[in-house]
């Protein structure tokens, strides 16, 4: 009777064990895809297009005051292509350039307000959008 009982508890310990895994398996994914998916190409664009509107931002007049080199660049990790803009101003690429990045919920062009005031110092800028924003169609945030 004991080597039986001792059989069952085994297996009961591994059934429950497996069970354990298994969720914790299941709950790891779960964060993971509610995390590195937290927003759309579509709701980026709308999040930039809510925010330059918040702070009176003219996006066509900053097109009309620089000329914007679109840059699409190759991933060296993944199968997929990063979008950038370049803006060098009076054509001179031999001056400090600052890189900026734009935060969760939007895509390069919401980095203008903050392209403009370094431009205004006489930086040249690079803007790029981050995975899964903008041009970047890399599959997770």
């Amino acid at each position: 009777m004991k080597k039986r009982t001792k059989i069952v508890l085994v297996i009961i310990v591994g059934v429950l064990s497996l069970l354990v895994i298994g969720a914790f398996v299941n709950i790891g994914e779960q964060v993971f895809l509610a995390s590195m998916d937290i927003s759309s190409k579509e709701s980026s664009a709308e999040g930039r297009n809510q925010y330059l509107k918040s702070i009176n931002f003219d996006i066509d007049t900053f097109y009309s005051e620089y000329d914007i080199e679109e840059i699409v660049l190759d991933s060296s990790y993944h199968d997929h292509t990063i979008t950038a803009e370049y803006i060098i101003l009076d054509e001179t690429k031999d001056r400090d350039t600052v890189v900026l990045v734009h935060g969760m919920g939007e895509d390069r062009k919401g980095t203008y307000p903050y392209a403009k005031i370094f431009l205004d110092k006489g930086f040249n800028v690079l803007m790029y959008d981050q995975r899964s924003s903008g041009g970047n169609n890399a599959m997770y945030s």
